[in-house]
């Protein structure tokens, strides 16, 4: 049986994250298809807001579909 490829193994994943109100920082990756970095940088520069629970990050579905939409081909 051969290996998955990168695009099936980010399918996989997208269809193992469940539909919430809030998304813990790992799913939010695997949903905006990102690094760490890459998203670090987008709450620095105030683009994704987040929630803060603790000491752990969660981010909105509404703030997620709105950084989307934002980001749409221009």
């Amino acid at each position: 049986m051969a290996r998955p490829t990168k695009k099936e193994q980010r399918e996989r994943a997208l269809k193992q994250v469940p539909r919430r109100m809030l998304y813990p920082i790992n799913e939010v990756r695997i949903l905006l298809c990102c690094g760490n970095e890459f998203l670090q940088q987008l709450f620095d520069e105030g683009r994704l807001p987040y929630v803060l629970r603790g000491k752990y990050r969660y981010v909105t579905q509404n703030a997620i579909d709105n950084y989307l939409l934002s980001e749409e081909v221009k």
